[in-house]
């Protein structure tokens, strides 16, 4: 739901967040079922990719709208909707030049 009011409490049931600040670095994984909001804000040069495990964080694989993988070159906010219990998401910044990119998985 986010916040009303800046400063004021995040009315989502549950978000975790932070930032990637160099290429190659991931995200914290967090656990998604229904639907969830995935953003990326911030004054950033890169790209980053939205992935997903099916075995608790051993292996990641892209997730993908018509085949392409779904990646952020700019702020942007989406929704996805897992059906499956214990599903795993995280960021990957696969080029990240300058700046830091902030994430945020909310729902």
């Amino acid at each position: 739901m986010g916040k009303l009011t800046a400063g004021s409490t995040d009315l989502a049931a549950q978000v975790d967040e932070g930032a990637l600040t160099s290429a190659a670095t991931v995200g914290d994984a967090v656990r998604v079922i229904g639907r969830t909001n995935v953003t990326i804000s911030g004054g950033f040069v890169g790209t980053l990719r939205l992935e997903r495990s099916f075995d608790a964080g051993v292996t990641w694989v892209p997730v993908t709208v018509g085949g392409v993988p779904v990646d952020f070159t700019g702020p942007m906010s989406e929704e996805v909707d897992e059906l499956e219990s214990g599903m795993l998401y995280r960021f990957r910044a696969t080029s990240l030049t300058s700046g830091a990119a902030n994430w945020r998985i909310s729902r």
